[in-house]
């Protein structure tokens, strides 16, 4: 349920859920369209500013409203087939419906001995110390195992091999990172991670199959049995996660940024008052912040906020900044993709944060934003927000603990 309640017992103003619909009083902006899961399961794409509210492919359960930072998609075409350089093996469209519910395609061997091997008809320009995650749909066939690698003009030494029977990483290599993630109907979404060793111009992504050997080396010579796995939805972004599935056809497609945000709020206590942001994110990047829920007056220099952090030390931030300049700002650990109830109190004199139950940490300096906000918007990296509370009074240090549990 969305409500304003003005109780004056507890002085709770607001009560938002995000699971399936947005609360009037909210907007969401977004410039392109962008995919989620529906509730049956199945990738959808939905339109320019249209809310994403993401189901668990598995559980089929909700996980709230999805918000995510601006990505783009470098393998094309997403789903393999026309210009992708085959050297043994065969991409046919297969009597298999695809997470999308369209159709998947057969990547497959054939009877000679050799490698069995694909290589993306996109490149890309790779840069030196630079980050990138590329993942792939893999549903098994006769065969079980996909091994995802780059190309050789990038690296000899990186892959990783996916089980999709067992649903695990089976092997890896050359330091790269590796997971797998259940979407549902026996299919999975195999992630490898990696950071690149040389600028260099390169097929963006590149695909082997192993004979189903889970412990195979990089592009493994055998004898082929024209079989396979289903694959769809390849994708290559710049940096440590994935993100939701950008389809492409010939060139990279971008996905925009989302941002959900207030108009003028008749509701906000400038002076004090306690908030509540329940949500799921991927960590930010190293060395950078990603603001979660932010009560903002002019943009980044007057704001009361939750900031999902990528600093040494914590993944959530409470920050208060006026005029400028930082006021006060408390760092709270926890771990990646964790739940999280994040509780905020602000008062001069009487700042805190509490996480998940944890006791509450409290600052006793620190000036409130001057001017003062009047707005609220939320923004995430690969964020599920499922419910925001607002009171126009501070909670004891008792109930923020009591009501982040």
């Amino acid at each position: 349920m969305n409500q304003l309640l003005f109780d004056s017992a507890d002085t709770q103003a607001v009560s938002w859920s995000f699971r399936a619909a947005l609360p009037p009083s909210l907007a969401l902006s977004r410039a392109t369209g962008a995919s989620c899961v529906d509730e049956q399961g199945l990738i959808k794409m939905l339109e320019v500013n249209k809310p994403r509210f993401d189901f668990d492919p598995v559980s089929r359960k909700a996980r709230g409203l999805l918000l995510e930072s601006q990505s783009t998609n470098l393998v094309w075409p997403s789903v393999p087939g026309s210009g992708y350089s085959l050297q043994l093996a065969s991409l046919t469209p297969a009597q298999e419906s695809a997470p999308d519910g369209t159709q998947a395609v057969l990547f497959a061997d054939d009877f000679t001995s050799g490698t069995h091997d694909a290589l993306s008809a996109s490149m890309t320009d790779f840069e030196t110390g630079q980050t990138y995650t590329v993942s792939i749909y893999v549903k098994a066939q006769q065969q079980t195992v996909l091994q995802l690698r780059l190309s050789t003009t990038l690296s000899s030494a990186m892959y990783a091999n996916f089980d999709v029977a067992q649903g695990l990483v089976s092997r890896v290599a050359g330091g790269v990172e590796a997971k797998i993630e259940p979407a549902g109907r026996g299919w999975y979404r195999c992630v490898m991670i990696f950071t690149a060793q040389a600028t260099v111009n390169a097929r963006t992504l590149g695909l082997s199959l192993t004979g189903s050997n889970p412990q195979a080396v990089r592009m493994p010579s055998y004898l082929g049995t024209q079989t396979g796995v289903y694959i769809w939805g390849a994708q290559c972004e710049v940096g440590s996660f994935v993100s939701s599935y950008i389809p492409t056809t010939n060139m990279i497609v971008t996905r925009g940024r989302d941002t959900l945000a207030t108009g003028a709020l008749s509701w906000f206590n400038p002076q004090q008052g306690t908030f509540l942001v329940d949500f799921t994110d991927v960590p930010a990047a190293s060395g950078t912040q990603a603001f979660t829920a932010r009560f903002y007056g002019d943009g980044t220099s007057n704001f009361i906020g939750v900031t999902n952090s990528g600093y040494v030390g914590g993944n959530v931030l409470m920050q208060i900044y006026s005029a400028g300049a930082l006021q006060c700002q408390i760092n709270t650990n926890i771990s990646p993709a964790q739940n999280v109830k994040a509780l905020v109190r602000y008062k001069l004199g009487d700042h805190a944060v509490c996480v998940n139950g944890q006791e509450p940490q409290v600052r006793t300096t620190g000036l409130l934003p001057d001017p003062l906000p009047n707005m609220l918007a939320f923004q995430g990296v690969r964020m599920h927000l499922r419910g925001f509370q607002y009171w126009r009074q501070p909670l004891s240090n008792n109930a923020m603990k009591r009501k982040s549990q």
